[in-house]
Parts: C-alpha cells; structure tokens; sequence
C-alpha cells in the first residue's frame, strides 16, 4: 500500500488529537468540532468511522442519559468490550459537537459537565482532559491502529470508485457490454480484474476466486494478522436480485472465513440511481450490520446518462436494511 499516504495522515491526525487539550481548556467545544469535522472529513478516516455509525439501542440510551446528565456524580460507565466502547465514545462525542451552548458561560460545554462526572473536584481543567481521555482518546487510538489493518480497503475502494466514475467509466461500460453481447459470461470479470489490478497497484496482496465449500468469492488478501479482506463485485443492470444475491454470498463468505467484514462492489449500468435508506450509512460506504459482521457496500455508477438538464425525473432503486437482511435470512448458507 502507499504508507507514505498513511504516514501523513497518522501524523496529522496524532497532531490535531495532542492539541485538543492545550492551552485554554475553556474553548475545548470548538477545538472539538474541528477535529470531529477534520476525520470525517477525511475519505480515509470517513470509511474507517462508518463501521461504528450502526450500534445498539441500549448504548444509544446509555449515551442520551450521560449526555443529558441524567446520572449519579461519580457513577462510572462501564463496557464490555473495546467495541462498546469505541460505539460509545462515538455516539456522545457525535452528539456534543452538534450542541450549541452560549460561549459566555464556557462551564455549560458539555464536555466540560461530562467530564466533571468522572473528575469531581475544584479543578476545572482535568474535567476536560477526563473527557478527553475516557472518550476522545478511544477513537483517537481506533484510527490510528486501523490505518494498518484491513479497513485500509474501504479508502482503496473509495479511490477505485473515483478513478472508475471519472476516467474509466467509458472504458469499462463497453468491455461489459462486448462480452455480454458475445454471450461470453465474462463483462462480470472483467470488471472485477480491473478492481483487483488498481488494488495490487497499491500494495494490497490477495488471492482471486479461491474455491470455498459454499462457492468462489471474488477476492480474499493475505491475512493481514487474524484478518483478510474479502470482496464480491456484481454488475447490476436490471435485476435486483442481484444485489440482494451479492449481499448474501458476501456475509455468507464472512461466515465461512470467520472474518468481521466484507465488502460488496456493484457496477452499475442500469437507469436507476442505486439507494439506501432507512437506518444505514450516508457515509460514501453503506455499512449494514447482520449478527457480528458488518458488510460493507459501494456503488460505482458507470452507466450512460444524459446531461442533468436532459435527464427528467430519477428513477431511484431503493433499498432498506430490511430488504438486505430479510433475503440473507432466508438463503442463508446458499449461493445462487
């Protein structure tokens, strides 16, 4: 991979992170909006936030009773787990930076009275810094220690994504199109070489279509520690089974590799605009959560399209959480 690219935003990130407590605790509210807004702003740090957006009802309430200070002083937050915690500290922290307090009254910051739970005392400045480590510091550590395991895909996958829509879209359509009007079954893969060569281009070693007991998954890297990437790219044209198809080989690929995520690519040649709704990802990578995996999923659009002007009305292909999950239910363990 291009560490050089990794290297610059670690230390950028470490930078602004160190800097969050400095000097005068008092506009700590602002200094944390900017650095909410730099990482995810950042397309790297963006898709190696998007697996936290989807957390459970009971760590949403936990947050809404600390953020609204509806405890006991000095009742520490426990967590189970290192995920727990992470979806935690992202949820309250997501929700401190979007309130608004008056600037006169720099005591009313809510970081400041959440911290004042955990650092009780005279003393005002540790109650930020106690903020700021028991919650910021997780995610700050999370991203760092991400930038060299496997979720340096989705940042791949995000520039691929790019490259394709922008300068290859063209090239790509009519290699799809010429194999499909051959009756050669082969526009699909194609599609998936070109993916896998833009990924090998940039550091990432894996393996193409290894046989498994359930089928062929498009591409699985070399074990990256315990975990290794797995993709599955679909050409979407008509059906929208084959999306639902897709989603359902790549979680069942993760369940028989026994690995935390997947990701799923659809080129898109049809008419429609591919959405997502309901309670998933509005980030550039769909995250749907299903028992312990996550899947992840990326539109890359490379079909003809008029002009804005000439285009009309949209014709939107909407999928929910529900529509996902429900079909996976009931294929569970099949490929078609």
């Amino acid at each position: 991979m291009n560490f050089e690219i990794i290297q610059i935003a670690r230390q950028r990130l470490q930078k602004r992170f160190l800097k969050l407590p400095e000097d005068d605790f008092r506009v700590f509210h602002g200094r944390l909006i900017v650095f909410w807004n730099f990482i995810n702003s950042s397309r790297l740090f963006c898709s190696l936030l998007v697996e936290l957006e989807n957390t459970s009802s009971d760590i949403v309430e936990r947050v809404n009773r600390l953020f609204n200070l509806e405890r006991p002083r000095g009742d520490l937050e426990t967590f189970r787990s290192e995920r727990e915690q992470l979806e935690f500290s992202y949820q309250l922290i997501k929700q401190c930076v979007q309130y608004e307090y008056d600037p006169r009254y720099w005591n009313s910051q809510k970081e400041f009275l959440i911290g004042d739970y955990f650092r009780p005392g005279k003393e005002n400045d540790p109650k930020i810094r106690a903020f700021w480590n028991i919650f910021v510091r997780p995610i700050y550590e999370f991203l760092d220690e991400q930038l060299d395991d496997k979720n340096i895909l989705l940042y791949l996958v995000e520039r691929y994504k790019h490259l394709a829509e922008w300068f290859r879209a063209d090239q790509l359509r009519e290699a799809y199109l010429k194999e499909k009007e051959s009756r050669s079954h082969r526009g699909e893969k194609i599609l998936a070489y070109d993916v896998y060569e833009f990924l090998f281009s940039q550091g990432l070693d894996f393996h193409i279509a290894p046989h498994s007991a359930t089928g062929e998954i498009d591409m699985i890297s070399e074990p990256v520690e315990e975990n290794r990437l797995m993709v599955e790219v679909k050409v979407f044209d008509a059906d929208k089974r084959v999306i639902l198809n897709g989603f359902n080989q790549i979680y069942t690929y993760t369940l028989e590799y026994n690995q935390p995520f997947g990701c799923l690519l659809i080129f898109n040649l049809s008419v429609h605009d591919i959405c997502f709704s309901g309670d998933l990802s509005e980030n550039p990578f769909v995250g749907v959560s299903i028992h312990d995996k996550t899947i992840f999923i990326a539109v890359i659009d490379i079909a003809t399209r008029p002009s804005a002007s000439k285009r009309g009305k949209l014709e939107p292909l909407v999928f929910t959480r529900e529509d996902l999950v429900s079909f996976t239910d009931t294929t569970q363990g099949t490929i078609p």
